[in-house]
């Protein structure tokens, strides 16, 4: 699901409209028979070089990524006149950790279609009825087929209600949107920390990247100041407004 959202040719913004880029091999099928009328042709070792080779596509689109530009955006969502997009951010704030939820799911029976040696030795071992070899063939293209998102949209929700959104690699790590935040915060040197809810759970691990943080294809992330227990509204300011007054969509 993409919740991205891109500037028209007219300058506004549409929250609504992609601006994610994605890689999909749904043309390629696993060739998990050799010859379907017998059901001792299973072949497990042309399963795992084809799944091998979707991995290294799916790796080498991932590496060749390079974000030049953040694409920054600030909005406001309690701005009179931005009702659309105050609700399309509510609704995202509600469905995101659902959506993470199944990302993480779908990527983990991937992952273990690939890593597992022993799914294949099982496959090829209790495969003999048709109904369930046909079955996990079916799961297997599924998992294939996945889409891989290479980039990543990733907001950042302050206490006043401003979101700051920039663009991010799929494999870029998670200390690169610190470093995004605080060079656009107008206290730079105030230590602050990045975290998801619900429920709350801080990130700190600033070496992992974006995929393994499920923050692909887009996140929404909140902002709190390090020497506080709670970070209110009137603890800001926060964003360098001045600096970042361009960059400001108007709804």
């Amino acid at each position: 699901m993409n919740q991205g959202g891109k500037l028209q040719n007219d300058n506004t913004f549409d929250p609504y409209k992609s601006s994610l880029s994605s890689t999909n091999y749904q043309k390629q099928k696993v060739p998990a028979l050799q010859d379907a009328g017998n059901l001792d042709s299973y072949d497990p070792a042309a399963v795992q070089s084809e799944i091998e080779k979707i991995q290294q596509q799916r790796e080498k689109a991932l590496l060749a990524t390079k974000i030049q530009d953040r694409d920054i955006k600030v909005f406001q969502i309690s701005t009179s006149g931005t009702s659309n997009l105050k609700n399309y951010l509510m609704e995202l704030d509600s469905i995101e950790q659902e959506r993470l939820k199944a990302l993480k799911l779908s990527e983990e029976k991937y992952e273990e279609a690939i890593n597992n040696a022993h799914v294949l030795k099982v496959l090829a071992e209790n495969e003999k009825n048709s109904k369930f070899r046909n079955k996990r063939q079916e799961e297997l293209e599924r998992i294939v087929k996945q889409p891989v998102y290479t980039t990543a949209l990733v907001r950042i929700r302050f206490p006043d209600d401003y979101v700051i959104q920039g663009t991010f690699g799929a494999l870029e790590r998670l200390d690169k949107v610190y470093k995004f935040v605080k060079e656009n915060l107008f206290f730079q040197d105030r230590e602050f920390y990045l975290y998801e809810t619900p429920p709350k759970k801080v990130l700190k691990d600033q070496t992992e990247n974006m995929k393994a943080l499920r923050l692909v294809p887009s996140s929404m992330l909140y902002f709190g100041w390090s020497d506080l227990d709670q970070t209110m509204s009137s603890d800001g300011p926060f964003l360098h407004m001045e600096k970042l007054r361009e960059k400001i969509v108007q709804m």
